[in-house]
């Protein structure tokens, strides 16, 4: 003998059948996670931007150094520019690195006022300049900042 179910009433008929508030609802659940899908993809955005900044910052540098030489005045000039080229540090303290290097033919490191013994030496000027970024939020196993780094190198002669 199989059981039927039972009548309901007119009221909880009705009762079942309301959907009113729902989308409220479904809105508060689901907000949180969008919120944070919108900070996280700003973070991104922000940390890549930055990178792309930097890259431009350490390429300006290395242009300068080709128009005029790698003296220690002209070091301080091409730190300077790169300074100016780069953007606003959010996190701590950025770091510029400006190291002028001689190869001889090979790869083999020589230092720039030595001759190489089987050919001409090529002299390389290398920009490099790493700051922090901060984030947002802090996120796990990230943290509340990412440090960025850009490089450009130039042969000089």
């Amino acid at each position: 003998m199989t059981s039927r179910p039972r009548p309901r009433s007119a009221s909880t008929r009705r009762a079942l059948g309301r959907e009113d508030g729902l989308a409220a609802v479904e809105l508060a659940l689901a907000l949180p996670f969008l919120a944070l899908l919108l900070v996280g993809l700003v973070d991104i955005g922000t940390v890549v931007y930055q990178q792309m900044q930097l890259a431009a910052a350490a390429r300006a540098g290395a242009e300068l150094g080709l128009l005029g030489g790698t003296d220690p005045d002209r070091v301080v000039a091409i730190r300077a520019a790169v300074e100016a080229a780069a953007p606003p540090a959010s996190g701590g303290a950025r770091e510029i690195e400006v190291v002028v290097r001689c190869e001889c033919p090979g790869g083999l490191a020589v230092s720039c006022s030595t001759s190489c013994l089987l050919g001409n030496r090529s002299g390389y000027l290398e920009v490099e300049i790493a700051q922090p970024v901060a984030l947002i939020i802090p996120w796990p196993g990230i943290g509340s900042e990412v440090r960025i780094a850009a490089t450009a190198v130039t042969r000089l002669y």
